[in-house]
């Protein structure tokens, strides 16, 4: 009866463990190259990497952090069904917050879910700045989805906008995937090894009593 307990509770562990790994969200930011040319920073964000969720989300967060003395407007909009709170009120400390909320039904592909647009103040000559959205998270289940900060570096002169490509995302979210990867095969291989202890040990008894 306690081999039998303990059987079951690492089948429980093992689904949990794999429910917690596998999971995948990601938001991406993508720059629209044609907003560069009018003084403005055009930004899509996109909710990515929910294909091994069949559930889906409906809801993220996060905070825009960028340079006020470079910018001189923020606009924050939902895209696709997905509605915007955004915190722009100077002096606040939540300044910069926002949440994006669908009622249309929770999405399990690639989807974009806003639209920011930033624009440049005027007269900016050699200026190095970056924009930044930090705190980026989701829900499964009951479980907190957090993921990494995500960067555009960015270079003005004579208000002319050029973006700095930068690889550090990509490289955080590859070891991201790969770190759950090496989570999950290393639960399973553990929970094995407990199963054929308990297998042996089991036979050994039975070889005993007899």
């Amino acid at each position: 009866m306690q081999k039998k307990r303990i059987f079951l509770i690492l089948i429980f562990l093992m689904i949990l463990v794999i429910n917690r790994a596998v999971f995948a969200f990601d938001l991406n930011i993508n720059v629209n190259p044609e907003k560069t040319e009018q003084n403005t920073i055009n930004i899509i964000l996109q909710a990515s990497d929910l294909g091994e969720n069949p559930e889906g989300i409906n809801a993220l967060s996060g905070k825009l952090i960028y340079d006020s003395n470079v910018f001189d407007k923020v606009d924050f909009k939902g895209k696709n069904n997905w509605s915007a709170i955004y915190n722009n009120e100077e002096g606040n400390d939540n300044r910069g917050k926002f949440v994006l909320i669908t009622t249309s039904g929770n999405i399990t592909e690639d989807t974009d879910v806003a639209n920011i647009e930033l624009t440049l103040k005027s007269d900016l000559n050699n200026v190095q700045t970056q924009i930044k959205v930090e705190n980026i998270q989701t829900s499964y289940q009951s479980n907190r989805i957090q993921v990494s900060d995500k960067n555009i570096n960015i270079e003005i002169n004579n208000n002319n906008i050029k973006i700095v490509e930068n690889k550090t995302n990509e490289k955080v979210t590859e070891e991201r995937k790969n770190y759950n990867i090496y989570i999950l095969s290393g639960a399973i291989i553990v929970i094995c090894i407990v199963l054929v202890i308990l297998i042996i040990k089991k036979k050994e008894k039975r070889t005993n009593e007899k």
